[in-house]
């Protein structure tokens, strides 16, 4: 069964996968990390009319561009996000273990003077599922980085021209607690 988190009212579907859960004839010429986040959503879309697990262009399925979807990974536990595009422009997830510290020094990659959100984690995890929503549909010369993005006491965002909002919860998976951050493109 999947988790669920809400954007604007509107739905994203979660499922998790542990490393250790994924058969071993799963994608084997895939690293750990993708076979990982792709079993995870092959059982998010397991009721979906499709099994093809190609994603176009960081966005959509191959087979259903209505199903948008995004992955991501950690070193133990990868996660899959489903939405649909009558909903969104596009999604995007970020898994980060909770007791993960951010390095000295690294926050003048990322954090921006107008960010309104304290925790470095949380503006991090929060910034790498905008950075996967919004980067296919980017086309400035200047490269995306993080930092380009601003995130809102409200957790709504902004980049350039693009706007919307993103979420976070907690979630137990074994023996960790992970951060698990989703955003949205808004329509």
């Amino acid at each position: 069964m999947s988790n669920l988190m809400l954007l604007d009212n509107k739905k994203i579907d979660i499922e998790f996968s542990t490393h250790s859960e994924v058969p071993q004839n799963f994608l084997p010429e895939l690293n750990i990390y993708s076979r990982s986040a792709r079993f995870a959503l092959k059982t998010l879309i397991s009721g979906h009319s499709t099994v093809d697990l190609d994603i176009h262009n960081h966005t959509h399925l191959v087979s259903d561009k209505n199903v948008l979807v995004s992955l991501s990974h950690t070193k133990k536990v990868a996660c899959a996000a489903k939405a649909s595009a009558k909903d969104f422009s596009g999604i995007g997830i970020d898994i980060e273990n909770r007791s993960r510290a951010i390095k000295p020094g690294i926050e003048k990659f990322f954090i921006n003077d107008h960010d309104e959100v304290d925790d470095k984690l949380l503006l991090w995890s929060t910034k790498e599922a905008i950075f996967k929503a919004i980067s296919p549909f980017y086309k400035s010369e200047k490269t995306l980085v993080l930092k380009d993005i601003t995130i809102h006491k409200d957790l709504s965002y902004s980049c350039f021209e693009f706007h919307g909002q993103s979420n976070f919860d907690y979630f137990k998976i074994g023996d960790s607690e992970y951060l698990v951050s989703v955003c949205a493109l808004i329509n």
